[in-house]
């Protein structure tokens, strides 16, 4: 296992360093508008989905509803042009929770309904609030809906696509009545469904303790399915991982007949909410909010009221590494990405410059907190280095985020947003009245040149020779510098400090690949591979 360090963000500045925003639209209503998720589809648009309660058009809602609050799906072309919108719903309420491309070019939604058969909406009411599963085509037709819940409160959490099945994860409180067949083990629970491309269930599991379970992130890699979620259970139902204090980050391993391969608990002494996980290189990458202190599973400082976390695991749930990111208030992690070995993280900050927050936020600072900025953060994989952040936003928050990387100066954002065109944003709110708070969509392409600046650092080093037997040459100006060897996993494995001349001796440093990080006197980074053969 690696040791667990402290992360300290290291930010890279250069002479060449620049950062854009443009590119900028906006989607909303002026009246109540709740907007969920957007997802970039493979033409180059994107597709959001929210859930409004007006029948009447308003703002960009050209389209009618059906009766309290409707299902409004909208596809935007990248030129800013709307290529189409419908509403979706019964006579009751409607919800979206999220939406996903398949390979095919038809999209699945997923959100929850209270309506019984009426409007659009052609599936039963069984509970409460039922998880609700709609396939519509490129040109937002349904193709076919269902409805899967008991007789209590049942709402979906994610979904995914994987060897033609879907693998529907929500949370339920409902009995085994309606169309759920699985037991409740306490209050809220965790439901797992397996189905088919036309929506039929071949299997159900539900996953739970005594408590508690909520918040449910899935992903699949080599066959098995890997599930993120939250936990106030002690061991006690199908839940055999310990509990630490209040919330925890539970992880769960399962077969795709749905069978539990193993559990872990993350977590300390208070609250830690479970996050998205994602798989790069074998590695399990998941990043979740903590309230705690170092306690149970968690080594990495508390810095102010809730900090994010990022920890890599193996395939077996072994921790490997942990990094807590926050300031004096409240930092989350929304979610992140890989390009290459590079990970953007985008996250939501109301601190100030503080713990290892390096950048100021946007607020206009009217109430005693300041209001939410997105905080965004690349991180190098191999050395396990965070090279670069910056606070994104206007004179009021952006919550939430949706990201798209097509490479490092190709980055798309979305996030949900109550600021006026100020700070980063110029573009304006839709006209809104009688609302003191009303959040629409903001769309941007952001772009800075942290890559290009690490490739032209990299060669200004002048490393000789590479690969090299037991010494390295650098320039003079490097003389009496700090020098960090990492290993091709990002474990630090050698330092050591350079000599009046430059030159480093690595005597008792094993062959193989090597990234050497450098800190001149003026805290700037550098880096490159080499190799010692």
């Amino acid at each position: 296992m690696r040791k667990i360090t402290t992360l300290f963000f290291s930010l890279i500045i250069t002479l060449g360093y620049g950062q854009s925003i443009t590119n900028q639209d906006k989607l909303g209503t002026g009246k109540f508008f709740q907007p969920s998720s957007a997802t970039f589809l493979s033409d180059g648009s994107i597709l959001y989905a929210s859930s409004t309660d007006d029948s009447l058009t308003s703002g960009d809602k050209t389209v009618m509803g059906y009766g309290g609050s409707d299902a409004w799906l909208v596809k935007m072309s990248y030129n800013h042009q709307i290529d189409w919108q419908v509403c979706y719903g019964g006579s009751n309420d409607e919800f979206l929770t999220l939406s996903k491309e398949l390979p095919n070019g038809n999209i699945i939604v997923a959100g929850s309904s209270r309506s019984p058969i009426s409007g659009t909406k052609s599936s039963p009411h069984f509970g409460e609030d039922d998880i609700w599963l709609m396939l519509i085509d490129s040109q937002g037709n349904k193709v076919w809906e269902e409805s899967y819940g008991g007789d209590n409160v049942d709402y979906p959490t994610d979904i995914v696509y994987y060897n033609n099945h879907f693998y529907l994860l929500g949370t339920s409180n409902s009995g085994a009545t309606g169309n759920k067949t699985s037991t409740n083990y306490g209050q809220d629970d965790l439901w797992l469904l397996k189905l088919d491309m036309t929506g039929q269930v071949i299997w159900q599991k539900t996953l739970g303790g005594n408590l508690t379970e909520y918040i449910g992130y899935i992903t699949i890699y080599n066959n098995k399915i890997y599930i993120s979620s939250t936990s106030f259970s002690p061991p006690s139902g199908n839940k055999t991982s310990v509990n630490y204090a209040e919330d925890d980050c539970w992880l769960i391993k399962l077969d795709t007949n749905g069978n539990v391969i193993n559990q872990k608990t993350i977590g300390g002494d208070l609250f830690d909410v479970g996050g998205p996980l994602k798989v790069l290189n074998d590695k399990l990458f998941l990043i979740y909010e903590s309230y705690s202190e170092i306690s149970g599973t968690k080594t990495t400082p508390n810095y102010g009221s809730v900090d994010g976390q990022l920890i890599i695991l193996d395939t077996n749930f072994n921790i490997e590494n942990q990094w807590a990111f926050g300031g004096n208030a409240s930092d989350f992690l929304i979610d992140f990405n890989f390009f290459q070995d590079e990970l953007f993280i985008i996250g939501a900050s109301n601190s100030e410059i503080s713990g290892n927050k390096t950048v100021e936020p946007h607020s206009d600072g009217t109430s005693s907190n300041f209001d939410w900025d997105l905080w965004f953060i690349s991180f190098d994989t191999l050395t396990e280095q965070f090279n670069y952040q910056s606070s994104i936003g206007g004179n009021k928050s952006e919550v939430s985020a949706f990201v798209e990387i097509a490479n490092p100066n190709n980055i798309k954002v979305v996030t949900i947003s109550w600021s006026e065109n100020t700070g980063d944003k110029t573009i304006p709110l839709t006209s809104h009245t009688g609302q003191s708070m009303y959040f629409e969509f903001w769309t941007f392409d952001y772009t800075y040149n942290l890559g290009i600046d690490k490739e032209k650092l990299t060669q200004n080093l002048n490393i000789y020779p590479n690969p090299f037997e037991n010494t390295l040459h650098l320039k003079e100006e490097f003389a009496n510098t700090k020098v960090e060897f990492y290993d091709a996993l990002g474990s630090l494995v050698f330092n050591t400090k350079s000599n009046d001349l430059g030159t480093i001796e690595t005597t008792n440093l094993p062959e193989g690949l090597y990234i050497v990080k450098m800190t001149d006197v003026n805290g700037k980074i550098y880096t490159a591979r080499v190799v010692k053969q």
